[in-house]
């Protein structure tokens, strides 16, 4: 929805393009056929089997690649955040689960794993 939305202009897809029901699908297809085109989080990109292209934010605008830095700054144009959201202040496991995601080491896993960190 996000890239139909901010991609698109909230256009449909053309009738010839491949809906896949996971990410694991789009990263597999587009790694075993030459000619596809495929749009995933950076993290899926992380086992380096697909070609991480640049992005044109309109016909004018240079291509950038998507890095920490460019989507940290917002220059890479078509990054989206990714929010945890509690139905009321955590407490208990959650808490500790949100302490540990915005810690040192929950952020160095975020970077490990492919994703943008905080800062």
């Amino acid at each position: 929805m996000f890239f139909q939305e901010h991609v698109l202009n909230k256009e449909n897809y053309a009738p010839t393009v491949k809906l896949m029901p996971a990410t694991s699908a789009i990263v597999q297809s587009v790694g075993t056929d030459k000619w596809s085109i495929g749009y995933v989080g950076l993290g899926y990109t992380k086992e380096g089997n697909v070609k991480v292209i640049q992005v044109k934010k309109d016909i004018s605008s240079p291509g950038v690649m998507p890095t920490h830095e460019t989507v940290l700054d917002k220059t890479y144009p078509i990054a989206r955040p990714l929010y945890l959201y509690f139905n009321s202040e955590p407490q208990g496991i959650n808490k500790v689960f949100l302490d540990f995601s915005l810690s040192a080491e929950g952020q160095k896993i975020v970077e490990e794993t492919g994703y943008i960190t905080l800062k």
